[in-house]
């Protein structure tokens, strides 16, 4: 004699996804030839922001090891791992050895929108995960600027160029996806981050963005 609970319940389907095309980076690695104007001008930044949004498929990696985001080995770069600090953790590398973490731990099989900033300004290095800054470091000098774009185009000898997933040795190699690929020579800030749709794109035409990969077809082993 009890009526039954009714419960109307709406089903939306997205038709057209927001991240459609990403680089599947596990055992590979991208670098960029550095052209034209811009950052191809061999100039270091004073103020920097590298972001990237990545997935991460596993964290099959011994203690200690390493896997590579972004950056230049042993001068601005973007990693997890290290000795010390867990594999499922952010870790940032300056170029005099200081190194800043973050004790969020990553997930496997999700996307994440990560960001590092640093400014002259105030000497200040900054990370954001998701948009919410998780480490701020005062006093991390970095002499003479961040060069992403060393007068080398790739790396010979013991010299260093910038790469996407990969630093000193291919045993670095993230094990995931990565899209939306941006340098800025600007801090971004919490506010820029987090503003509408920042994370899937932003205008090609933006001041200060000096380098964008967003990915847009591929096929095989080829991605556009």
């Amino acid at each position: 004699g009890v009526e039954p609970l009714k419960l109307e319940v709406t089903v939306t389907q997205q038709l057209d996804a927001i991240i459609k095309w990403a680089a599947k980076m596990t055992g590979n690695r991208l670098f960029p030839k550095w052209e034209g104007s811009g950052i191809a001008d061999n100039r270091a930044l004073k103020h920097i922001t590298y972001e990237a949004l990545v997935y991460f498929e596993d964290f099959d990696k011994d203690p200690g090891q390493i896997m590579t985001i972004m950056g230049i080995e042993g001068k601005f770069l973007l990693r997890t791992g290290d000795i010390g600090n867990d594999i499922h953790c952010l870790q940032l590398v300056s170029g005099d050895g200081e190194n800043t973490n973050c004790t969020l731990e990553f997930e496997a099989k999700r996307w994440y929108h990560i960001a590092a900033t640093y400014s002259e300004k105030d000497w200040n290095v900054r990370i954001y995960i998701d948009g919410v800054e998780q480490a701020n470091l005062e006093s991390f000098v970095i002499f003479n600027g961040v060069s992403t774009a060393p007068e080398w185009s790739y790396e010979q000898g013991n010299t260093r160029s910038f790469w996407l997933g990969y630093s000193y040795d291919s045993s670095r190699d993230l094990h995931g996806m990565m899209t939306e690929v941006r340098i800025w020579s600007k801090a971004l800030t919490e506010a820029d981050l987090q503003a509408e749709n920042h994370f899937y794109e932003v205008d090609p035409q933006s001041e200060g963005l000096e380098a964008y990969w967003k990915f847009t077809e591929g096929g095989d082993n080829t991605i556009a």
